[in-house]
């Protein structure tokens, strides 16, 4: 699988229950497919989800899908605003 070859560099993958891959897809984030076919794979419901990304256009791509969204900026940040949305979100 080509996607295995740069796993190395996703130590993160572990700790995910799923995933999809752009050549899989065939779409791109920040495109609306690329998030309703993640959502439709694993029947998830958007606003029950939380994206993580560090670029602010595949932000505003996942937030437009519904999806609620972290501009990563650091670690800690990154769990403030998760353990936030969770909170929020109960």
């Amino acid at each position: 699988e080509l996607f295995a070859s740069h796993t190395m560099h996703f130590r993160f993958l572990p700790y995910v229950d799923g995933r999809v891959v752009s050549y899989e897809v065939n779409y791109i984030k920040p495109e609306p497919e690329i998030y309703k076919a993640l959502l439709e794979k694993y029947s998830l419901c958007a606003d029950e989800c939380v994206f993580i990304d560090d670029n602010e256009n595949n932000i505003k791509g996942a937030r437009e899908m519904g999806i609620h969204a972290v501009l990563y900026k650091t670690r800690e940040q990154v769990i403030d605003e998760v353990e936030r949305i969770i909170k929020e979100n109960r």
